[in-house]
């Protein structure tokens, strides 16, 4: 059953794929989500802004129109000068024949009829039944009227298509020449508005693709770097881990086993040796003298004096599954797997010459003035009532002997007797 920090190790690896995955997918979306709102709100503030603009043109017409009536019924309409009505046609009478307001609207609307596509229409604010004269012409005049004849102090419009054209329709109801009150109704043409609209949110939309492409292709690019930073870090971090791992079993400076292996190796081994009933044998090696070398040619030298004598004990153990480890800060421990005392002196006797024939200079050494080894052996047969530990504490016991003996020489540990 993998342990909770494994689980929650594969997890994150997990989520990281999706996120580098569908990153590029939620990005999109979030731009393609943030261009429509961005649209649809361009949209809806041009259209209230062209409305706005269409409802103070209506506003300033009809204020022209009521004015051009009030000329009307002052006579004198015929001195106004041209442009005084705001773009609105003058119209001639003479003070005898003064026209109804009904009569001066229709005229006005037939002039302005195609002037910067504005018109007029007037109509009762009165719903008479069974009768077209004064009455509206279509469904947003019928809405008007119904809705002015509620509220005659308020207006009515809105957009609405009319023939082919889109117009901004606004009603009102004002006073006629008598004093009654009347609908004049103010179409503005936005046609022209709403087609400059949509050429500018086109360009707005291509222009949003254009920005949210290259915030994309930034971002991918982005992504993409921090994956391969990513992936690299990873490998780091991987290496780092065998490197760390590597140095729990391999010592950093002699390339031998750690203690911590050794140790290991050394309870699988008496396990093993335990069920097939067969001989494990331990040798305790260490450098005489060694803090009197170190002292004396260095620390460098003494690092180099370390390396070699690994290299040297090493180079004389060949079979698979034996382990040679550093011990300790000048010993050497070799743990020899089916190999009896005989065979265990023999390997013993290798590596005490072996070393010696290195011919490093030990001038402190009171031994010899060349590098030397003591060495203790023990072996035993693993059983169920005896431990590891027994072993190693044969063999250091063999060690102590050998050093007690004057140094550059093995001792036999068993367990009767200590044989030099």
């Amino acid at each position: 059953m993998a342990s909770a920090p494994l689980r929650e190790s594969r997890l994150g690896q997990t989520l990281t794929r999706i996120f580098y995955r569908y990153i590029i997918l939620i990005l999109l979306g979030c731009l393609c989500l943030g261009a429509s709102i961005a649209l649809a709100g361009t949209a809806y503030l041009s259209t209230q802004l062209i409305e706005s603009q269409a409802m103070l043109q209506a506003q300033a017409t009809i204020q022209t129109v009521q004015q051009a009536e009030q000329l009307v019924r002052t006579s004198k309409l015929q001195s106004a000068q041209e442009g005084e009505l705001a773009g609105i046609t003058s119209l001639s009478t003479s003070q005898s024949n003064r026209p109804r307001l009904f009569s001066y609207w229709n005229k006005l609307e037939q002039q302005s009829r195609g002037q910067s596509g504005r018109f007029f229409l007037t109509y009762s604010p009165q719903i008479v039944r069974d009768s077209q004269r004064d009455q509206p012409r279509d469904r947003f005049g019928t809405e008007a009227q119904k809705f002015l004849q509620t509220n005659p102090q308020q207006a009515y419009y809105r957009q609405d298509k009319v023939g082919d054209r889109r117009y901004f329709r606004y009603a009102t109801t004002v006073q006629n020449a008598d004093s009654s009150p009347q609908i004049l109704e103010v179409n503005q043409s936005i046609e022209s508005l709403l087609q400059t609209r949509q050429q500018g949110l086109l360009w707005m939309g291509l222009g949003l693709m254009g920005v949210s492409s290259l915030i994309l292709g930034s971002i991918t690019f982005l992504l993409r770097g921090l994956r391969q930073l990513n992936q690299t870090l990873r490998l780091r971090v991987n290496e780092q881990a065998q490197e760390h791992s590597k140095l729990a079993i391999v010592d950093g400076l002699t390339k031998l086993a750690t203690r911590r292996q050794f140790d290991k190796s050394l309870e699988a081994e008496w396990r093993r040796m335990q069920r097939r009933t067969q001989d494990l044998s331990l040798i305790l090696c260490n450098i005489d003298f060694f803090e009197e070398f170190q002292e004396n040619y260095g620390q460098e030298a003494g690092e180099i004096c370390l390396r070699v004598v690994a290299q040297s004990i090493q180079g004389n153990i060949h079979r698979v599954g034996d382990l040679v480890a550093r011990y300790d800060q000048s010993s050497f421990a070799i743990l020899l797997p089916h190999t009896n005392e005989v065979q265990a002196v023999q390997i013993v006797a290798k590596i005490s010459d072996a070393v010696y024939g290195l011919k490093i200079k030990h001038l402190p050494s009171p031994v010899n003035a060349r590098v030397t080894v003591s060495l203790g052996v023990a072996t035993l047969i693993p059983s169920a009532h005896r431990q590891p530990e027994q072993l190693l504490k044969m063999a250091k016991m063999a060690l102590v002997a050998a050093e007690k003996k004057g140094h550059n020489c093995f001792v036999v540990h068993t367990p009767s007797s200590t044989q030099a």
